[in-house]
């Protein structure tokens, strides 16, 4: 994805596309259109064929260029949020119309704030105008993927634009390294294969990048990782990425991600219905890739290390069976009741190597519970924490960037609940109560610093478009994880 600022002048701009957002009640006079574009618009107006609705997106055409007005809702409501929304409804009606390089009209939204303007709607086109077309043979059937933004701004608004663009292009592209790696099947993502996307992105970045592979795991006593694989003819691997800044730090943040990369089940096999989803449940660990490859680029005054925990959870016969009790990195035994309760075993050895790195905070991502689906939908994703400061970071950063999460509790109840009779602990709690609290229960028997869980099993991919989102892998957690270390202090 490619960005920029322009000057807007007065004359129509010769564009293919152009962005404009409108409220409920604007005029031509509050768009501030050229002249040459104001008399379809008028028209449009005129007929009430445009009326500003928020995420009702209007087609014209005038002076050769597709105008692509966005409806933001009332004047008063317009928050970031909303621009954003419009933008990436009006990204995906841009993709059936095979739109690769979009302008945005700066002048109809500086009312809100450049800044806020140039951000948002950045971000939303952006999310609008994904596409995944690795495997796709032809040309005339692939999903058209938007190239590149161009902000038309006022000669006012050119430097504030300008400079809120500065640090946008890593992150975005970060976002869409996320999507890309949690689209791929999982016959060509399996964890060696994500070892070497991960070796093959740090390298050029100047990321360190170390792979712990089985002779390692088994060194360091990875029980769950171990213990998970098993099944698989696929090999696990600890991938750790690194990220020092020159001089003086402000601390060190720990990023560790789920990276089963495609979860059967294992013995306690899944429904064969929708099991090909599976493939996602490796979300978290691909938020934390895209996280180390924008912040490589944004280069923080903080020391970041991501860690993934990579997996293939299969039935094999050396699988995990239900009874079998395992022992975690950190000296903790874990009976098996459930061997599709895998992602937090796999987190455990990896949340115990993360001390390691004396962090300052740790947060994971994972796809971890259908109960926080249930709890929370395909809109929000639970938010563990066991530390408020963190807490209250991690929060400020999600809604500066529209990642809805939400607050779910981490009471001592949850704990006594993962308690086994035969070993210090249960990988499920065997009741279908409080399941996304059982399990944040129990990752938090692993850490021993400030530490905070994102379950993001509703979030992280979508079973079917939505509003201006496409189905599959959506980046759920990039812009909250490098937001976050941006601003560490």
């Amino acid at each position: 994805m490619r960005l920029a600022v322009r000057s807007a002048g007065t004359a129509a701009p010769r564009v293919p596309a152009l962005f404009v957002g409108i409220a409920e009640g604007d005029t031509l006079e509050t768009l501030k259109l050229p002249a040459a574009l104001r008399r379809p618009v008028r028209a449009a107006l005129a007929a009430r064929d445009i009326n500003g609705r928020r995420n009702k997106v209007a087609v014209l055409y005038a002076e050769g260029t597709r105008l692509f007005l966005a409806g933001l809702g009332p004047r008063k409501g317009v928050i970031p949020d909303a621009l954003r929304e419009a933008a990436a409804v009006a990204a995906r009606q841009a993709q059936g119309l095979k739109v690769k390089d979009m302008a945005v009209w700066l002048p109809s939204l500086s009312r809100f704030g450049a800044s806020a303007a140039v951000t948002a709607v950045a971000d939303g086109l952006n999310q609008g105008g994904y596409a995944y077309n690795a495997w796709r043979t032809r040309a005339d059937e692939r999903t058209t993927r938007l190239e590149s933004i161009a902000f038309l701004a006022a000669r006012p608004e050119l430097a504030e634009a300008k400079a809120a663009l500065a640090g946008l292009q890593p992150l975005l592209d970060g976002m869409n390294a996320a999507r890309d790696l949690a689209n791929r099947p999982g016959n060509d993502l399996v964890p060696r294969s994500f070892a070497e996307a991960a070796q093959a992105m740090a390298r050029p970045l100047g990321l360190r990048c170390r792979i712990h592979g089985p002779r390692d795991l088994e060194r360091l006593g990875a029980g769950g990782l171990l213990g998970v694989s098993r099944g698989s003819a696929e090999e696990p691997r600890l991938i750790e990425l690194e990220y020092t800044p020159r001089g003086r730090t402000r601390g060190t943040l720990v990023f560790v991600g789920k990276g089963i990369t495609f979860d059967s089940g294992g013995i306690s096999l899944k429904p064969a219905d929708n099991m090909e989803r599976m493939k996602f449940d490796m979300c978290g660990a691909a938020a934390v890739f895209g996280a180390m490859q924008a912040l490589a680029q944004l280069k923080p005054a903080v020391r970041v290390v991501g860690l993934v925990a990579a997996a293939e959870n299969l039935p094999g016969g050396r699988a995990l069976k239900p009874g079998d009790i395992i022992t975690a990195m950190n000296g903790t035994t874990i009976e098996i009741i459930n061997t599709d309760a895998e992602g937090r075993l796999v987190l455990a050895d990896a949340l115990s190597y993360a001390a390691r790195f004396k962090p300052d905070a740790v947060v994971d991502l994972a796809t971890l519970t259908g109960a926080c689906i249930i709890a929370l939908g395909a809109v929000t994703a639970g938010l563990f924490a066991g530390d408020e400061k963190l807490h209250d970071r991690l929060a400020e950063s999600a809604r500066r960037w529209g990642e809805k999460m939400w607050r779910l509790p981490l009471s001592p109840e949850y704990e006594e609940m993962m308690k086994s009779d035969v070993s210090d602990l249960k990988n499920t709690a065997g009741t279908r109560e409080g399941g996304a609290c059982t399990a944040a229960a129990f990752l938090r028997r692993f850490t021993s610093y400030p530490w905070a869980h994102l379950d993001i099993a509703g979030v992280g991919h979508l079973d079917r478009d939505r509003a201006g989102l496409a189905r599959g892998g959506t980046g759920y957690g990039v812009k909250t994880l490098v937001d976050m270390a941006m601003r560490w202090e």
